[in-house]
């Protein structure tokens, strides 16, 4: 006959042993994601226009590398673009 105390240690060693188990398994196959805060951005400055001023700036390097006129046409389109987004999202920031 296995005495109380006993069996409570038991039910203790074994929830802790699926914990451990258990939080080892999420640590290896959940990928953790990093979420960065930029207090100093303006609040109509999203993700969006971050990833685009991203590719424009590349596409900037590119041009003044290569000065051709079809990578200085694409980076003018680029900025072109972020700026019609830039002023589209202000917009809709002062509207709201």
């Amino acid at each position: 006959m296995i005495s109380g105390k006993s069996r409570a240690s038991d039910i203790d060693r074994a929830a802790e042993n699926f914990s451990n188990t258990f939080l080892t398994l999420i640590k290896e196959c959940i990928p953790e994601k990093s979420v960065v805060i930029r207090p100093k951005d303006k609040p109509w400055f999203d993700s969006a226009l971050r990833k685009e001023i991203r590719i424009r700036n590349r596409l900037r390097k590119i041009a003044l590398k290569s000065n051709k006129a079809e990578d200085i046409k694409k980076y003018k389109k680029s900025r072109n673009k972020i700026n019609n987004m830039k002023n589209m999202l202000l917009k809709i920031t002062i509207i709201v």
